[in-house]
């Protein structure tokens, strides 16, 4: 593991915590690392163990402080009042937050079935032109009096129209499932986008 890899890891660990404190973790092992120098790379990382164990400690309520040559070095305090403030501006931003959160979650489903009617149309209308192709078919059998070539030539017709809108169905439903897909993959970037940005 790498000083990157390890500080990353750690920053997706402490993530829970309230942004200042997160970033006086943050600070003080990467001053921790710049102080060693990228020659002692390794042996920071091996007296601070895993990022698993230093985030359990930052979480719990300290810092892990490695023991090097110099000593111990002293972890920074902490902000008690971090917690209750976090609190205190959750509560008189819910008025305003919540509403804002109601109408995004609107839109965003809002979005959604406009997409999903979007992609729905080309079935409808290969749906309607094959059901069109059937009638035509039976019709043209109850046609009998019209003469032969009527009877051929509408018969002929729905066949044509069933078949194609048979391929259009087939179609429109691999289109279908191909927008559905993409619309998971686009959700399922931007969350991780956001895990990876907390």
């Amino acid at each position: 593991m790498t000083r990157d890899e390890f500080l990353i890891r750690l920053r997706t660990l402490v993530g829970d915590l309230p942004p200042e404190e997160r970033e006086d973790v943050m600070s003080y092992y990467t001053e921790y690392f710049d102080d060693a120098g990228p020659e002692n790379e390794q042996q920071v990382i091996r007296q601070l163990g895993s990022p698993e164990n230093v985030a359990r400690e930052a979480l719990g309520g300290g810092f892990r402080v490695a023991r090097g040559e110099e000593g111990e070095r002293p972890a920074p305090r902490r902000r008690g009042l971090g917690g209750l403030w976090t609190a205190v501006l959750a509560l008189f931003a819910a008025p305003v937050a919540l509403p804002l959160l109601f109408a995004g979650v609107l839109t965003a489903a809002a979005m959604c079935l406009v997409v999903l009617c979007l992609l729905a149309v080309p079935f409808i209308i290969a749906a309607a032109f094959m059901a069109s192709g059937v009638v035509n078919v039976i019709l043209s059998l109850a046609m009998g009096k019209l003469g032969f070539a009527t009877v051929c030539y509408f018969f002929g017709a729905g066949l044509f129209m069933a078949a194609a809108g048979l391929l259009g169905l087939v179609f429109s439903l691999k289109l279908l499932l191909w927008g559905c897909r993409g619309a998971i993959d686009i959700v399922n970037r931007l969350l991780h986008r956001r895990r990876n940005l907390q």
